[in-house]
Parts: structure tokens; C-alpha cells; sequence
């Protein structure tokens, strides 16, 4: 397989368009027979397993074979999991069935194929913390992105007199995050017999919530400078541009690492992403 070289100006972007005909590789990559025609199914609209079945029959009717049905939102999962807790949407409880399993029934009793999607780096959503004290949030702080004053990312931006909350992330740059995240999709793609595994924010979200915000230099926590000196033996300010690509081919490990895991544990599914656009994308053979 070809390595992925992104320009600095895409800092994290990782994967993109390319990835299903890039990261199937030649040998094993499925075979694409159809158009596909695609729906996202958020965690929002759905609860229950009637719900399931009307966004199922929805989708049918509608003429849609794929359905991208969302399963990870920000460090909880709508499906039974040994590594992250129910879905707060659940109350951090079992809602008596499993979402993920039955959709995938339901999306093959109407002839529609089923992806897992899952959100990556985002490991929880504001304004406020999480009350479980089982969540990402709680169990790993020094997972989470820190600025170079040692400030934890907030959760909340001032928007006028209000405060919006939005995603607090993983640092994809420590090596055990990115071996906790392949262990997470391992555990959808090993026991349900997915169509695909979907990658959302497979990249550093550091996009702006409140217009004109600026974005500290995520992340500056001593360990992630640490690997970075001891891969280049520069620091951030000395080589800014070595910064850019040493945090980008992090992500970069990441979607290799998961693209192995999936090949390995079900070589027929499909690795697909959630991509922005790209102005600046090359292939090194």
C-alpha cells in the first residue's frame, strides 16, 4: 500500500476520500458491484428497536442500499462493549436490547448493507462533564488534549452570553490512545458481521466553534513534545513545519493501525471516512 502525504495545510486530515479504494489494499479489497447509495443514521434518531425499524423501512423505501448507522458518539456506544460504557443517551445503561445488532437484521431484511460509524478522536461532548465516572473523561485525563499552560481543552466556548459545548478530544499523538481506539473498533468488527466500519473525525478536530476563535496549538502536554523531540530532535517552535507533519502521520499510524485490525478480523468489510474537502493530496509509490 502506498503511503498517504498530506500537505502541512491539512494537518491531521489522515485519511479522506481516498481511503476505501487506498486502505483495502489490492489483494483483499471488496468488490464494489453496485453504486452505492448511501444514508447517515445519527445516534439521535434512534432509541428503541421500533425506532430502528422505522428509520430501516424509511431508508428502504426511500431507495437507499447502505445505511451509515452511527454506534459511537464520544466515548459511549450504543452496543454491549467491555472497554466503554453505554451511551449516555441510555442513561450509562442497558436499554434491554442491542441497537447496533438489530439494525444490522433489520438493514438485511430490506436487502440494504449496514457500516458502523464512529466517531474517532471526539471522546466526549459539553458543557458539562460526564456523570459516569466510567467515561474516557474521568478514567484518562492525560489522554485529553492540554495547551502550553497545561489547560485541559474546555469543554465549553462562549458564544455571545452563552456557552456552547462541543467535542473534547483524545491526543492520537500518544501511542497508547491510538492503541486503545484500534482495541474500541476491534470489538465492532470482530463480533458483528459489519458491512463496513465508518471513520468520522479521523483527524485533529480543531476547527473553530465560535467564529474568529483561535485554536491553541494542540497538543503541547510534556509527553506528546517528548515523542516529538525524540522522533526529530526539534521542538515545536524551533520547526513548525516538522510539528505539522510529525502530529499528521500520527493520525496517519492510527488509520494504518485500524485498516490492519480491520483486514485482520474481517477482511470483506469496507474502511470508509467522513472527509472534508482536499486541495492538496498526493500519492508516493
Amino acid at each position: 500500500m502506498a503511503p498517504i502525504a498530506f500537505s502541512r495545510r491539512l494537518l491531521g486530515v489522515g485519511l479522506l476520500a481516498l481511503c476505501v479504494t487506498v486502505l483495502t489494499g489490492c489483494q483483499s479489497a471488496p468488490k464494489v458491484l453496485d453504486p452505492m447509495r448511501a444514508v447517515w443514521v445519527t445516534r439521535s434518531d434512534y432509541r428503541t428497536a421500533d425506532d430502528i425499524d422505522r428509520v430501516m423501512d424509511n431508508c428502504a423505501q426511500a431507495g437507499f442500499n447502505a445505511v451509515i448507522f452511527q454506534v459511537r458518539g464520544n466515548g459511549t456506544v450504543f452496543y454491549p462493549s467491555d472497554i466503554e460504557p453505554w451511551a449516555e443517551q441510555y442513561d450509562y445503561q442497558d436499554p434491554g436490547y442491542d441497537p447496533l445488532a438489530h439494525a444490522i437484521d433489520q438493514a438485511r431484511a430490506r436487502d440494504m448493507e449496514l457500516h458502523a460509524w464512529v466517531n474517532v478522536m471526539p471522546a466526549w461532548r459539553g458543557p458539562a462533564e460526564p456523570t459516569n465516572p466510567d467515561q474516557l473523561y474521568h478514567t484518562h485525563p492525560e489522554w485529553f488534549w492540554y495547551d502550553a499552560n497545561g489547560n485541559r481543552q474546555p469543554l465549553n466556548h462562549v458564544v455571545g452570553e452563552r456557552r456552547r459545548g462541543w467535542y473534547a478530544s483524545v491526543n492520537p499523538c500518544l501511542p497508547e490512545v491510538r492503541a486503545y481506539l484500534v482495541d474500541v473498533f476491534r470489538e465492532i468488527v470482530s463480533r458483528y458481521d459489519v458491512d463496513g466500519l465508518h471513520l468520522d473525525y479521523i483527524r485533529f478536530p480543531n476547527e473553530p466553534v465560535v467564529r474568529g476563535e483561535k485554536i491553541p496549538d494542540y497538543p503541547h502536554d510534556a509527553r506528546t513534545l517528548a515523542l516529538f523531540h525524540e522522533a526529530t530532535g526539534k521542538t515545536p517552535q524551533s520547526d513548525p513545519e516538522a510539528w505539522n507533519d510529525w502530529r499528521t502521520e500520527q493520525v496517519n499510524t492510527l488509520v494504518a493501525d485500524i485498516h490492519a485490525m480491520v483486514r485482520d478480523e474481517n477482511p470483506r468489510a469496507v474502511l470508509s471516512s467522513a472527509a472534508g474537502s482536499v486541495r492538496e493530496l498526493s500519492l508516493i509509490h
